[in-house]
């Protein structure tokens, strides 16, 4: 950012002019939002990613069972981080780690689904965006569109926390 620039999260991540991951960077790192926010921000990629594969079957990842798991893991991480859910509930419907041999979809969801709970904020929300984002690159858009839905659902999120 220019040297004396000031501003909102929301003047921040409009600015089209710069690389949405940097963006994304600046935003994450400066402790704009809350850790409930950046929680449930990593929660949001985590169900867009399994939207998109439930969209595209034919990417390898096929199995309905699985995406269950991940969509109530995404139910159970919602409640956990809304103080409605337990630690213990947490742990029981973590999805299982992928087989050292399967398709990077299913790493790829596994790394979403970790990365939310991260002690690290920071690093939490931005792996979220960075692989949901790389998801949504194999369907229809280009990654640094991606990365741009997500600067628009961190906008939404500011608007809607002030």
């Amino acid at each position: 950012l220019p040297e004396g620039w000031s501003g909102t999260v929301v003047d921040l991540l409009n600015k089209r002019e710069l690389p949405p991951l940097d963006l994304l960077i600046v935003a994450l790192n400066e402790e704009l939002f809350s850790e409930k926010a950046l929680r449930m921000f990593s929660i949001w990629c985590l169900r867009k990613t399994l939207k998109i594969y439930r969209d595209h079957p034919y990417w390898g990842f096929s199995k309905k069972d699985y995406l269950d798991e991940y969509s109530h893991f995404a139910d159970v991480a919602d409640s956990f981080v809304n103080g409605t859910a337990t630690e213990e509930e947490l742990t029981r419907a973590t999805p299982p780690e992928p087989h050292r041999h399967s398709h990077n979809t299913d790493k790829d969801m596994f790394i979403v689904a970790q990365s939310i709970f991260y002690k690290d904020l920071f690093e939490s929300a931005l792996i979220a965006a960075v692989y949901s984002s790389h998801v949504d690159s194999f369907h229809s858009v280009t990654e640094e569109v991606g990365l741009r839905i997500m600067c628009d659902k961190l906008i939404e999120m500011a608007k809607e926390e002030n």
